[in-house]
């Protein structure tokens, strides 16, 4: 298993020297997605396991996930496949039900709400993103409290991404403290508002 894992962290470097965030190329979607099968053929096999000479390889199964989907979302958001950036979402979500969350998530989760934006952008109208937001939110205000400095941007980008999917007039109070406490983290910790937030940072703070 240990050699297995070499393997695939020596593939992912081999994709992450070949990919460009300025000039994203199509063609590396599919060598993400097959070396994403393999890490999930992997994952499940060491969870049936509960010995502690597997807990190290997990974690490290762990890592590649996230180095994985983190770019392989990014790929998705770029050559506009929302559906395929809120079915990874969807997937981390689940992944996520493990006792402690490991660090690496953070930079995860945080990638995964930046392409949420993109989602919203393209085509609002297909997504109901408030049921997931809110299921993020259980891990991502988790992982603040117990490493603030580490979670605190993908927290702040949480709640607010909770706070735009809250449309209805009736709920605005709630859409208000969900904004609020969201724009405080990102003062808290001198963290630069996204300009996608900028309108209602003004109204709300």
């Amino acid at each position: 298993m240990i050699n297995k894992l070499a393997l695939l962290s020596e593939q992912l470097g081999a994709l992450s020297e070949s990919y460009d965030k300025q000039r994203p190329l199509r063609e590396l979607i599919e060598p993400y997605e097959a070396v994403l099968v393999q890490i999930d053929s992997i994952y499940l096999q060491l969870q049936q396991g509960v010995a502690v000479s597997k807990k190290l390889e997990l974690a490290e199964a762990l890592e590649l996930y996230a180095e994985n989907i983190s770019q392989l979302v990014c790929l998705y958001r770029q050559f506009y496949q929302p559906h395929n950036v809120v079915t990874i979402a969807k997937r981390i979500v689940s992944l996520s039900s493990i006792p402690v969350l490991p660090d690496c998530f953070a930079h995860l989760y945080l990638t995964l709400l930046e392409c949420f934006s993109s989602v919203h952008e393209l085509n609002s109208w297909e997504f109901d993103l408030e049921p997931l937001s809110q299921q993020m939110l259980a891990f991502t205000e988790a992982g603040y409290q117990k490493t603030p400095q580490l979670w605190s941007e993908a927290y702040a980008w949480n709640l607010a991404t909770l706070a735009f999917c809250i449309t209805e007039h009736s709920r605005e109070s709630l859409q208000r403290h969900y904004y609020q406490r969201s724009f405080s983290i990102f003062e808290q910790y001198n963290l630069t508002i996204p300009k996608i937030w900028q309108q209602e940072y003004l109204r709300f703070l």
